[in-house]
């Protein structure tokens, strides 16, 4: 009995080699590639039928496909492809993971999770399959793109809840720091130092704030040469960073009047 990876890759095959020729690749009988070839052939039919739909018509006909030919790959990554452009992404993850070693769909995968800033998961899929060109190309694209900076903030956020924060957030954060206020990027890296204990540094860079934030930098001076550092106050933090910036609409913080470019 073969894989479904095997069956997967003859049919990526079919296009352009012999039955011989795959025979021989994946070591499978020729009788099995017959089979198999039909119903690639027959997948294709399939999808020459309805890609116009899929392409064009509503997410409801979209939705009616996907149930009527839900053992079709080919049709479901046509699907994938039509909820991504429509920013629909659990649904098109919920499909992707029926197929988790099916490459097309991994690199689609990918393609979502770098949509939702996600970086490490993506790099993690692009590097288990170092020979297929196209993850390897998105995998190139993802380490050379900045991050997103209302993801890291959002992860930053959450971090500190936890008190999961280390050196590597604090690198992160230097990386979009040319896609933020100045202000707004110091008052986030002064919550990191503190979170990790780093004082001195949390001083240093809050001194360097701007003077029309000095209630804000009061506060925090007064917080961070306390003696009492019984507990981490992310409260406080909260009072004065932004950390939910809304790129779309334009409307800026109360309190940090410029943030995110």
């Amino acid at each position: 009995m073969y894989s479904g990876e095997t069956k997967q890759k003859a049919f990526s095959h079919f296009k352009k080699y012999s039955i011989s020729e795959i025979s021989k690749l994946l070591k499978v009988g020729k009788f099995t590639l017959y089979l198999w070839r039909k119903q690639y052939m027959k997948q294709d039919e399939q999808y020459d039928s309805v890609k116009h739909i899929i392409k064009m018509g509503t997410l409801g006909e979209v939705e009616c496909i996907k149930i009527a030919y839900m053992m079709n790959p080919k049709i479901q990554s046509a699907i994938v492809k039509r909820y991504i452009s429509e920013a629909m992404f659990e649904p098109a993850i919920s499909i992707c993971e029926n197929y988790p070693t099916d490459e097309v769909f991994q690199s689609q995968l990918a393609t979502i999770y770098i949509a939702l800033g996600e970086r490490d998961k993506a790099i993690c899929i692009c590097e288990k399959y170092p020979t297929n060109e196209i993850l390897q190309r998105q995998l190139v694209a993802i380490k050379k793109s900045k991050p997103c900076a209302k993801h890291v903030l959002d992860d930053i956020r959450l971090k500190l809840s936890t008190n999961e924060v280390d050196m590597e957030d604090v690198n992160l954060l230097k990386e979009i720091e040319s896609q933020m206020d100045s202000n707004l990027y110091k008052f986030v890296l002064v919550a990191l130092y503190h979170r990790l204990g780093l004082l001195k540094s949390a001083l240093t860079v809050l001194k360097s704030i701007d003077s029309e934030y000095d209630k804000y930098k009061n506060l925090l001076f007064t917080k961070l040469t306390s003696k009492k550092q019984n507990f981490y106050d992310l409260g406080l933090y909260d009072k004065v960073i932004p950390w939910r910036v809304n790129l779309e609409d334009g409307k800026q913080p109360q309190k940090i009047k410029k943030t995110l470019h």
